[in-house]
């Protein structure tokens, strides 16, 4: 639900900031919010039994999903067969402990390490509202550091989350309309994508289905990031306060404009385009321009070897595949 946030003040009238399509903000217009304790919404549980990545055969296809710290496929490293008494239920939020990232798990799932498992206390909670739950919820975190230490059962109880209300109860309806309506306006934005640009009922030519059959074939070896990067470093710290407007991209942890938090004019260390960013949640970018980077992220490149950028554009995904099946994943 990349573009809503809950609204920054309550009450009355109270909205959103970011882009949003007209209708949603009208939807939203006139909405009352409510604050909730965590705690008071879901039963905060620990995960069956733990299975370690490196312990367990990790499937592409099966029945039940094995749900880790990742953050992205909504947590899902594959699937596993395992004893089913050990399954978490279904229709539950996965929470990662130390990463804070949440997943609606619609169906009994499997976990690794430091999973919780937010257990809903009212019935209507469903796939139809999950996502909206699931932006409310992830809003308070943002205000932590990284690390496992923070988020333990009583600091998720106690953290306030933001929802709609209407006659001093929450409004599930309400959800569910805003939700349908945001999917339905993002379905309807890929089908005018797909129209425009000429790819819609697309049939692959001949030559690319050879590429894509050449691509299958392919066999990929392991490197070290050395052998590909000569040049690795860290950002450096600056607050939000010592920012000074400017032209300067700056880069710090998080997916929200794929990291660009703000453009700054501080003399910081500035980092060369044709790199990419690895910040401390695994979330991986290329950058096609000069930026400066804070100390949450870390920057990698080249400046013996010129890859090209179609070369770098490829590099990412198998970068953050890597950072979440060796450093979050046991």
């Amino acid at each position: 639900m990349e573009g809503f946030k809950p609204p920054e003040k309550y009450g009355q009238g109270g909205r959103p900031p970011g882009k949003m399509n007209a209708s949603l903000n009208e939807m939203l217009r006139g909405i009352e919010w409510g604050e909730y304790r965590l705690g008071d919404l879901f039963y905060i549980e620990s995960y069956k039994k733990r299975f370690d990545a490196n312990k367990v055969k990790i499937l592409d296809k099966g029945e039940y999903p094995y749900i880790v710290r990742m953050g992205d496929n909504n947590g899902q490293k594959g699937f596993i067969n395992e004893d089913t008494k050990y399954l978490n239920e279904g229709n539950t939020i996965s929470f990662g402990q130390d990463t804070a990232t949440v997943f609606y798990q619609e169906k009994a799932y499997f976990t690794g390490d430091k999973i919780k498992i937010l257990k809903p206390k009212d019935k209507r909670f469903g796939k139809s509202n999950a996502l909206f739950f699931l932006t409310a919820i992830s809003q308070p975190f943002k205000n932590f550091s990284w690390g496992n230490s923070r988020f333990n059962i009583s600091t998720i109880e106690g953290q306030i989350v933001s929802l709609p209300v209407k006659n001093r109860k929450i409004d599930f309806l309400f959800m569910e309309r805003f939700v349908a309506e945001l999917q339905a306006q993002h379905v309807a934005e890929l089908q005018a994508y797909l129209l425009e640009t000429g790819l819609k009922d697309y049939i692959l030519t001949p030559e690319e289905e050879k590429v894509l059959s050449e691509f299958n074939d392919l066999e990929f070896g392991k490197y070290t990031y050395r052998s590909i990067f000569n040049q690795i470093e860290q950002g450096r710290r600056l607050k939000k306060e010592d920012q000074l407007p400017g032209c300067i991209p700056f880069v710090m942890s998080g997916r929200t404009n794929t990291g660009v938090v703000n453009y700054i004019s501080n003399p910081v260390a500035s980092f060369p385009q044709n790199s990419i960013t690895v910040d401390i949640f695994g979330n991986t970018f290329y950058r096609d321009f000069a930026f400066g980077a804070g100390d949450d992220t870390g920057v990698y490149w080249n400046d013996e070897v010129i890859y090209s950028k179609e070369a770098m554009l490829f590099l990412p995904r198998r970068l953050k595949s890597h950072f979440w099946e060796n450093i979050l994943t046991e």
